[in-house]
């Protein structure tokens, strides 16, 4: 038997294994494509909701950055009044450590 026949057999009994099993393949193969289809919607589901929060990270930063000089300036102002009512709390702390002298 030469090369060519060999080949020629090896070949045509596969083709014939591959027939009868046609079904089968069929069925197997579209059952993965099937899979394949949801694996990439469920993808592309993910990468949307990531979008939508990389939007919302967004606009929440530029929100922030808008915030930004009332934040500061209340910041400015809650140490101004610190600084105005320190000699009031001084002067209350001498009052109260007065009436607990008086009152022991």
């Amino acid at each position: 038997m030469n090369k060519l026949t060999r080949f020629a057999l090896i070949t045509g009994s596969l083709a014939t294994i591959v027939y009868l099993k046609r079904d089968e393949i069929f069925k197997y193969l579209t059952k993965k494509a099937v899979v394949l289809d949801q694996t990439v919607a469920e993808g592309k589901a993910y990468l949307s909701k990531v979008q939508a929060v990389k939007d919302k990270a967004h606009a929440f930063s530029a929100e922030l950055e808008k915030a930004t000089p009332v934040l500061d300036e209340l910041s400015k102002e809650i140490n101004v009044y610190s600084e105005e009512i320190k000699p009031l709390t001084k002067e209350l702390d001498r009052s109260a450590s007065e009436l607990e002298q008086r009152f022991s």
